[in-house]
């Protein structure tokens, strides 16, 4: 007879504010180690297309990066449209979630060590690139400018191509209230500031709960100094001293081993005190 998997997240209630189409794998994974799963999206992805002139400014594309899961989904079917062959380039993917994401579009891509644009950047191949290099940028609307505008200062053309826009989902208060009410031991995953930001619009006049009686789990350092100076600005600094919970990455994989990790110690401080 084989033995069941321990439920190593019994009892913890795991509010996933993912959009809804890439929510279902983390939730199967939290569901199996005995979590109850919540699904909140707080951030939706509508496709954009470019202009495919655009693409006359990306000749001998030399580096083409791609910095989210979002903007592989909403930008390869767009490059094979419009561009000649982006099977030729030399790819780079923010983590490695988006580096599995462009392997299903037949593409082997470099990941850094550190999964942001700093680590991009600290990649000795975008380091290498110059003025008579030409890189390619799929990414999403608005958003951090520090890749850009790094690499336009190491002289390299640079093709931006936004291929999304973030938006705020509509949701009724009655769930909110759902989340609120339920006197549960409950983790908010926050996979980025944009969502933070959201599920603040959306908590609005029980923003207070959010702050006070969850634990928000960040995949990021940078995700959870925004949410610092969030809290901050509400007067909730001191509460994010103990209600940060810091994931090793955005996998559902580190998501899991996070989340047990950050549980079980919380369990055993209640266990000694």
């Amino acid at each position: 007879m084989t033995k069941a998997p321990a439920a190593t997240l019994a009892g913890l209630r795991v509010v996933v504010t993912r959009p809804r189409v890439q929510s279902a794998q983390a939730a199967r994974a939290l569901t199996a180690q005995g979590a109850e799963v919540v699904l909140l999206p707080a951030l939706e992805i509508e496709p954009m297309s470019p202009e495919p002139s655009v693409l006359a400014q990306c000749t001998a594309v030399q580096a083409a990066i791609a910095v989210s899961v979002n903007a592989v989904q909403c930008g390869l079917p767009w490059l094979y449209e419009h561009a000649l062959n982006p099977l030729d380039w030399r790819w780079f993917a923010v983590g490695p979630t988006t580096a599995a994401e462009l392997k299903n579009f037949d593409i082997d891509a470099i990941v850094p060590q550190r999964h942001d644009a700093n680590g991009l950047l600290a990649l000795p191949e975008l380091q290498a690139l110059g003025a008579a290099d030409c890189a390619l940028l799929l990414r999403g609307e608005g958003g951090r400018k520090v890749l850009a505008q790094t690499l336009r200062e190491q002289g390299v053309a640079l093709c931006e191509l936004p291929v999304y826009r973030r938006t705020l989902p509509q949701v009724e208060p009655s769930q909110i209230g759902a989340i609120v009410d339920a006197f549960q031991p409950t983790v908010v995953l926050v996979s980025s500031a944009d969502t933070f930001d959201n599920l603040c619009v959306l908590f609005g006049e029980r923003l207070a709960w959010l702050f006070e009686n969850t634990w928000l789990a960040v995949v990021s350092d940078r995700v959870g100094e925004h949410i610092h100076a969030v809290a901050a600005r509400y007067g909730y600094d001191e509460a994010m001293s103990t209600r940060l919970w810091r994931l090793t990455g955005a996998t559902t994989e580190a998501i899991v081993a996070g989340l047990e990790h950050n549980w079980n110690h919380w369990r055993s401080q209640c266990a000694t005190q």
